[in-house]
């Protein structure tokens, strides 16, 4: 959103309890993970959080460049997925499509 009065982007994000009983269980649906080198549980320091988010960038760049919307929302399920290599306890990823 362009504020005419502000003369500067506004990024609004909303989001949602992934633990709601109306939600499709996560173990039903076909996730697509991808194969990543390094996991969420294996960031414990700058340089393995550094290659995490580049592997993961990397990750989602090469999935949003294909036409199949799919396979784009199956990865960011993967993305969120608790028992995925992509999220544990407090390290996790939240894509920002600008």
């Amino acid at each position: 959103y362009n504020s005419a009065g502000a003369g500067a982007p506004i990024i609004l994000s909303s989001g949602f309890d992934l633990t709601e009983a109306h939600l499709i269980d996560l173990g039903a649906e076909n996730i697509h993970h991808g194969d990543p080198s390094i996991e969420a549980k294996d960031v414990v320091e700058r340089e393995p959080l550094k290659e995490f988010v580049t592997e993961a960038a990397d990750y989602m760049n090469e999935l949003l460049e294909g036409s199949d919307l799919a396979v784009q929302s199956k990865a960011r399920l993967g993305l969120r997925d608790p028992n995925g290599p992509w999220r544990h306890d407090s390290i996790y990823l939240l894509p920002v499509y600008l």
